[in-house]
């Protein structure tokens, strides 16, 4: 069975997008990732509830809003234990 395990978003400004999930969604900080090798800086949020979890990624030299292709979000889903990467298909 395949199930999801989370949903990327990149954004340009991380407090205001965890607060914008915060009170639309009643979602809560799950786990905070910094990542300065890869200049990353990493938010995911979770219902309390089940095991999904919206990642809110945020490059950190980035100045400029996002155009629709500029970069890539993804989907990670889980398979038989592991977490896998957006390639994978049902």
């Amino acid at each position: 069975m395949i199930t999801m395990n989370h949903v990327c978003v990149r954004v340009l400004d991380l407090a205001r997008s965890t607060a914008f999930y915060q009170e639309a969604l009643d979602l809560t900080i799950q786990r905070e990732l910094d990542m300065p090798d890869r200049g990353w800086k990493l938010i995911f949020l979770g219902d309390g509830v089940t095991d999904f979890q919206l990642e809110l990624c945020k490059e950190t030299a980035r100045t400029e809003p996002y155009q629709l292709g500029d970069d890539a979000p993804h989907v990670a889903l889980v398979a038989e234990g592991k977490v896998t990467g957006e390639r994978v298909f049902a």
